[in-house]
């Protein structure tokens, strides 16, 4: 199966690494790369709920590979097989050669091919899925410099210093995983004390002093931007209690997806699995403690996977793989071998995973989000960018549709007449989907603006005086 994951990994890859239509995220990635180029950090010299893996991470596959979008898309490719490859290391010995190839795969077909550059949702589903399933298979953080603990530790920094609502399910779940196996006699009392403060620094003081100390920030400037900012993602967790966002996307942005209740799939896999451990919690007349412990964990389970797939409702078939990903993780840490529940068990998981694995493929393969949409042109439609205005450069050689391109070109046309007249172009403010122009002319990023614009993300109620300042001094 290793050399099935490879393959669709270059394929899916190949196919996708020279189109795009879906330029808004993607700006947003390839500004990212281009400010700290410029030496601009996150925080102290730009507004940005975003974390440093997506600037850093990106910036440097551009450093190695070359300085425009083909280079950049380099990381997809690393992204898919070294996290797959990875994934199926681990889960090998815990679930046997069939389950975790099923898994690893869904992981890489359903989330991490779903983009060609590294994407800080991508990174962030990688990492609770490696902490997670890693800490099920075996509990004990120690001795640090084993392969296996460094990897996780590794992946637990990585979040930390990722997307924060993936970090927060990761954290809090690696804390009830370490004192469910300190209960259950799988590690002892200094294996859970060990543990917890490999969580606390690994997952907490690490990342967070990693941030400040790279970027120059204040912690208060990265609790403001990173934590407290982002107000339009905390009103959608309202939405975990309806009915309606199992059965479709809260928004459905989506042309190829197969199973648009895919969420209440994972939400029935969840429950089934939640159920089989209270089955063997009656049948082994384990103490209400025991119980108690169980339904602990499946509640959090369920809140934590749906407030991941409403708090990032345009790529639910990604966020939704916290679903089998989590019950997967219960399935090793409480199965028993040879049990008859057991069996059943490992057949559900596998056909559950199948899901993720067959709609996740479909929508690698037709660029469900590169191209993004309900009704994307089919491919037939692009034609490649080579144009010979130099602002355009970046993009040199991708395929994208001819009414892209020509926008584009009016776009640099306008710009070179403004550098002629004035001589450069600085403090510029690039609008939606325009930031990459950064890259060009970098020279006109406004010091302390924010990475993208958008209210309730980048911008908050409160920011109208701090917004009307960077438009002063005849900024456009």
């Amino acid at each position: 199966m290793t050399s099935v994951l490879i393959v669709s990994v270059i394929v899916l890859w190949t196919r996708n690494r020279d189109v795009l239509r879906d330029i808004f995220d993607y700006s947003v990635v390839i500004a990212a790369a281009g400010k700290v180029e410029q030496g601009f950090k996150p925080y102290a010299d730009v507004r940005s709920p975003m974390q440093s893996s997506v600037y850093l991470l990106n910036y440097f596959t551009e450093q190695v590979f070359g300085r425009d979008y083909r280079g950049l898309t380099m990381g997809g490719l690393i992204q898919g097989l070294v996290g797959g490859l990875l994934l199926l290391a681990l889960l090998r010995r815990p679930l046997g050669p069939w389950l975790a190839s099923g898994l690893a795969m869904a992981v890489v077909m359903a989330g991490l091919m779903q983009h060609v550059v590294f994407f800080y949702n991508t990174i962030g589903i990688w990492c609770l899925g490696m902490v997670l399933l890693g800490l099920a298979a075996e509990p004990a953080l120690w001795p640090v410099r084993s392969m296996r603990t460094a990897v996780l530790l590794a992946a637990l920094f990585l979040s930390g210093i990722n997307k924060i609502n993936f970090h927060g399910v990761t954290l809090v779940g690696a804390t009830l995983l370490t004192v469910a196996s300190w209960r259950s006699g799988r590690i002892m009392l200094s294996g859970l004390g060990r543990n917890l403060l490999a969580l606390v620094f690994f997952g907490g003081i690490l990342p967070v002093a990693f941030e400040l100390v790279w970027t120059g920030a204040t912690y208060g400037q990265w609790l403001e931007q990173v934590v407290l900012g982002p107000t339009a993602r905390h009103a959608f967790l309202t939405q975990i209690m309806t009915p309606a966002i199992y059965l479709a996307p809260a928004q459905d942005y989506y042309a190829h997806f197969l199973v648009k209740g895919i969420g209440g799939i994972g939400l029935g896999l969840l429950v089934g699995t939640g159920g089989w451990l209270l089955l063997d919690a009656w049948v082994a007349r384990r103490p209400v403690t025991d119980w108690l412990e169980r339904g602990i964990l499946i509640i959090f389970a369920a809140v934590a996977a749906g407030a991941l797939m409403i708090t990032n409702h345009e790529t639910v078939l990604l966020t939704s793989l916290a679903y089998p990903l989590l019950a997967t993780v219960f399935y090793v840490q409480y199965s028993v071998s040879g049990r008859r529940t057991e069996r059943w068990m490992r057949g559900i998981l596998l056909a559950g995973m199948a899901v993720w694995v067959l709609t996740g493929a479909y929508a690698a393969w037709h660029g469900s989000r590169i191209l993004y949409g309900q009704n994307p042109p089919s491919r037939e439609s692009y034609v490649r960018l080579e144009s010979p205005h130099r602002a355009l450069d970046y993009f040199s050689g991708v395929r994208m549709l001819p009414e892209q391109i020509d926008a584009f070109e009016r776009t640099a046309a306008r710009l070179e007449t403004i550098e002629k007249s004035e001589g450069a172009l600085q403090d510029m403010l690039f609008g939606a989907g325009q930031e990459w122009l950064e890259r060009v002319y970098p020279q006109a990023i406004v010091r302390h603006a924010p990475i993208w614009l958008h209210a309730g993300t980048s911008l908050h109620d409160g920011d109208k005086q701090y917004f009307l300042g960077l438009l002063d001094n005849g900024r456009r």
